[in-house]
């Protein structure tokens, strides 16, 4: 995989992060990721800042925090987050 870090689909960035699916998209529907919808075949594409906030998902999973006790809170807090507006 190259490392350009936009335009990747779910399976893409679930293998770069050696998580399934499922789980990448756990995270979409908890809004913490927020991936762009390409208007021509309506998958999910991930870029820069969906990558930020993978490696902070994947550092606070290795301390044992999980959504359940806030995690959600903290990814809002960090710059880069997913927590944006997209037109």
């Amino acid at each position: 995989m190259k490392y350009k870090l936009d335009d990747y689909k779910v399976g893409e960035i679930a293998k770069f992060y050696g998580v399934s699916v499922d789980t990448v998209r756990f995270y979409d529907r908890k809004g913490v990721l927020k991936p762009e919808k390409k208007s021509d075949n309506n998958y999910r594409t991930y870029n820069k800042e969906e990558f930020i906030s993978m490696d902070y998902i994947m550092r606070l999973r290795s301390l044992g925090i999980s959504i359940e006790n806030g995690f959600q809170h903290i990814i809002g807090r960090i710059p880069g987050s997913g927590q944006r507006n997209r037109a």
